[in-house]
């Protein structure tokens, strides 16, 4: 009998405080869910990005009140084209700490150049949620180029390649 009371009272001192507190689950959802950069606006492609974070307890129901750090960072591009802005690859972008009253943190962001971005989120417990592991999560992000811009771009090219041709053309002929 002595022994089990000791088992069961070097158990209850073996187990860790974290065991017994919560384990929380972090979700990032971007709508559109392909985000596009900002500019400019159109219709069919609204400017802004609309960032969702759910923190969630191991059963999803919404943590309350929980501190979220959230720092948003381009990736360094490493093809040969770019992005047009390499003072801009591999900066942070955004970083803030903000509460999730209702377990749910949701803004507007409009992303300033097209990439892989990376989004790293960290969720601690405060005075007034209920007590679970801090956790981090990072999450990738990948912004393309507006429809337009490519097109714009492709006619732009198309043109000066006639061009150039009309102008090449012409000059050998004189």
């Amino acid at each position: 009998m002595k022994w089990k009371a000791a088992l069961i009272l070097l158990l209850l001192i073996a187990l860790p405080a974290q065991a017994l507190a919560a384990q929380a689950e972090v979700e990032l959802k971007t709508e559109p869910a392909q985000p596009k950069v900002g500019f400019p606006h159109s219709a069919q492609y609204p400017s802004e990005t609309l960032i969702t974070i759910l923190v969630k307890d191991g059963s999803g129901v919404p943590l309350r009140g929980a501190e979220v750090n959230l720092e948003i960072a381009h990736r360094k591009s490493g093809s040969i084209f770019g992005t047009g802005f390499p003072w801009a690859e591999g900066v942070t972008i955004l970083a803030t700490k903000a509460r999730a009253p209702e377990g749910r943190l949701e803004f507007a962001y409009i992303f300033p150049i097209r990439g892989d971005y990376n989004a790293k989120v960290e969720v601690k417990p405060t005075p007034d949620s209920p007590a679970f592991e801090p956790i981090m999560r990072e999450f990738t992000l990948d912004v393309g180029e507006r429809p337009e811009s490519v097109r714009n771009a492709v006619l732009l090219f198309g043109v000066l390649f006639l061009f150039g041709g009309v102008v090449g053309y012409v000059f050998s002929k004189r």
